[in-house]
């Protein structure tokens, strides 16, 4: 639970430097990768308001969509999921799950604009 948010947040980093900070902050972390079908597995995404798959790497979040996939019906989790892909180039490849997605490219843009 997010220190005085009122929501749970779960983050699955599988690197350890970055799990202790986030658990820092306050955040329940699970030191696992993120595409491993047991960890994904043991989570009710029924009871989930939102999963974000944002690595930062598009291919390890196609790879951890598609696990993802494999774990749970897709209408356990439809219209909770967002992607975050770094390539503007990308985002096709995951529209065929049918997840939102966010570009981290055009967000980065409309902030420049808004500071202009």
């Amino acid at each position: 639970k997010k220190k005085n948010a009122g929501k749970s947040v779960v983050i699955i980093e599988k690197s350890e430097n970055e799990a202790s900070k986030l658990k820092a902050e306050g955040f329940i972390v699970l030191n696992e990768a993120a595409d491993d079908e047991e960890v994904l597995g043991s989570f009710k995404l029924t009871n989930a308001s939102h999963v974000f798959i944002a690595s930062g790497d598009d291919g390890y979040n196609l790879l951890i969509v598609a696990t993802l996939g494999q774990v749970a019906p897709k209408d356990t989790f439809s219209g909770k999921v967002t992607v975050l892909v770094s390539n503007a180039g990308n985002g096709s490849k995951f529209r065929i799950f049918g997840y939102r997605i966010l570009d981290l490219t055009q967000v980065i843009s409309r902030s420049l604009e808004s500071e202009a």
